[in-house]
């Protein structure tokens, strides 16, 4: 394999564990070249809850605040706000207006573009379906986020990453 270098490092994450100073200075440090994907769909923290929660139960909404400290931490260590980039998985909650406000946000408060990512179940489909945005609503929000971010490029399509992201993933737990 070739060696890599750290230039060549990209970190997708939450944004949540940045929201500790030294782990941004450290995610900073290694991506140097590289960017630095985080997580919010939503400033909404109603919103928010219904997103991430499961079985029932509401996700926390506190991570609003943990992510964009996240970011803030990020910018602070040095990070170019060209690489970062805030990643949304797009559904039908979020197709009223919600994923339009954050992508403006993100563009105006840090100069920050969007990942559009699509959301597709896997698992328990029937349950899940009324979620799956509908092609109009994938348009719309494609040129929304071409027109915010990207107005003298072409659109990346109908999915910002590729299948070398979906199929090369490595984690590696914290204990």
């Amino acid at each position: 394999f070739p060696t890599r270098r750290s230039s060549d490092l990209n970190i997708w994450t939450s944004g949540i564990p940045l929201a500790k100073p030294e782990v941004a200075a450290s995610a900073v440090k290694a991506t140097q070249g590289g960017f630095i994907s985080t997580h919010l769909d939503s400033l909404d923290p109603e919103l928010y809850g219904i997103l991430h929660g499961w079985e029932k139960r509401r996700g926390d909404s506190r991570n609003i605040g943990l992510i964009l400290k996240g970011i803030n931490n990020c910018l602070a260590a040095g990070k170019d706000p060209g690489g970062i980039v805030n990643c949304i998985t797009y559904t039908t909650p979020l197709a009223t207006g919600d994923a339009r406000a954050t992508i403006d946000y993100f563009q105006e408060k840090f100069g920050i573009k969007t990942c559009v990512t699509l959301f597709n179940p896997a698992i328990d489909r029937m349950e899940n379906s009324s979620w799956e945005p509908t092609n109009s609503q994938i348009k719309d929000i494609f040129n929304f986020r071409d027109q915010v971010n990207y107005l003298n490029d072409p659109s990346c399509g109908p999915m910002d990453v590729s299948k070398f992201y979906c199929g090369t993933q490595i984690g590696r737990a914290h204990v």
